[in-house]
């Protein structure tokens, strides 16, 4: 198109000269892109399309998507983390690191809201196995200790109380309204012990950690291919 539209219609502007100076036709052709902007249009779109991809997973009028919020946010992460670090992105590192400061930002309010580990822990696959296979442990913990890392958090456990303190609240509201004035009895374990066992490692083209272990479990479940083993495809 452009290489025909100064043909076709005309100069696409004019600059009008300065002290009466002769105007100056802007043409088409000015505005048309070399094999190198197209390269960088390319890598633009590909860091967009992490974002599209990511946010499509959270988007749906079928299903409840609030177990896949942490996923989502800590896969997005990951694969700007590696755009950031690979010099074929230099150009738009100083972007990606303002994208990923935004990501921090908001993935740091998730902390103050249980719904989120919540929603995981009642998804009637993932349950806690997630968490327990991407997150900090103690041993992270005591790591982090060592190195003088300032506030160092053992994050499963501050899941696993999270949980505990959820399922006692609730417990002890059920039996509320069931009128009853008995003590509730205590879960003897909130967190079911499946959760602990981790997936083995599986060979996979995707990107990042949330797709892997997404086919490893799909590859794992014998259940018909419904409910949801078809919510995770």
């Amino acid at each position: 198109f452009v290489s025909t539209a100064d043909l076709m219609f005309g100069p696409i502007t004019w600059l009008k000269g300065q002290n009466g100076g002769k105007t100056k036709n802007i043409r088409w052709t000015a505005f048309q892109l070399d094999k190198s902007n197209w390269d960088k249009i390319k890598l633009c779109a590909n860091i967009l399309a992490d974002a599209n991809r990511y946010h499509q997973v959270c988007s749906s009028t079928r299903m409840p998507t609030l177990w896949l919020v942490i996923p989502a946010m800590e896969a997005l992460s990951s694969c700007w983390e590696k755009k950031a670090a690979d010099n074929k992105y230099a150009l738009f590192h100083d972007v990606l690191r303002a994208g990923l400061e935004k990501l921090l930002k908001y993935y740091k309010l998730l902390d103050k809201a249980d719904a989120f580990i919540l929603a995981l822990f009642l998804h009637p696959y993932f349950k806690l196995r997630y968490i327990e296979e991407q997150w900090g442990g103690e041993f992270e913990y005591n790591e982090n200790v060592a190195a003088g890392v300032p506030n160092p958090q053992n994050w499963q456990k501050f899941v696993h109380e999270v949980v505990e303190k959820n399922v006692k609240k609730y417990w002890d509201m059920a039996l509320k309204e069931a009128g009853t004035n008995s003590a509730p009895e205590r879960p003897a374990d909130a967190v079911p012990s499946d959760v602990h066992a981790a997936a083995a490692p599986m060979d996979s083209d995707s990107e990042d950690e949330y797709d892997r272990a997404r086919q490893q479990r799909l590859k794992e479940g014998k259940a018909a291919v419904d409910g949801w083993k078809a919510e995770l495809q």
